[in-house]
């Protein structure tokens, strides 16, 4: 993957955006904090783990910018409420509940966010069948882009998929 400010781009696929939206995404930080284990991880274990302090030798703790991936916090907090206990609380086996019942699972390989502290080349990932794990940064899996909207950002909407969020202008 290529960053260059406010285009980016893979081996196959590229996008940008507009003046826009790029004016409505704000720069903020990024955290890098690992772990060196995937397995039995909780929603609040890995975002403990990703705000923390806890890198591969010399490696940054954390980063500003407008676009990064999805944590894997994100993907399992959309387990939480009752959604899927399995998947939230235990990632590493979240294919032995429901994995589809969370709306960021996709049935595809796509990398997380943050990294492992004891391998300087591997990264955690959301893997096809649902569980969070960690694979070598060599490998081949897909990237979901994600931004943080401005604070001052109007939304209308209520986020459901017969009424989602709109931007207002």
């Amino acid at each position: 993957m290529y960053a260059g400010g406010s285009s980016y781009g893979c081996t196959q696929n590229s996008w940008s955006l507009n003046e826009t939206a790029l004016s409505q995404v704000d720069t903020v930080t990024w955290y890098l904090g690992g772990t060196f284990d995937g397995e039995g991880q909780s929603a609040t274990s890995y975002y403990a783990f990703e705000r923390g302090t806890t890198v591969y030798s010399g490696r940054p703790t954390n980063w500003k910018g407008k676009v990064g991936l999805m944590y894997p916090s994100d993907y399992a907090y959309t387990y939480a409420y009752g959604v899927d206990n399995t998947c939230y609380t235990d990632t590493y086996n979240c294919h032995n509940g429901t994995p589809n019942a969370g709306w960021l699972y996709n049935s595809a390989d796509q990398w997380a966010l943050s990294p492992r502290s004891d391998i300087a080349y591997a990264l955690f990932f959301v893997n096809s069948r649902g569980y969070v794990n960690s694979l070598s940064a060599y490998a081949q899996a897909g990237i979901r882009p994600t931004v943080h909207l401005r604070p001052d950002i109007k939304l209308t909407g209520s986020g459901t998929a017969n009424d989602p969020y709109k931007i207002v202008e």
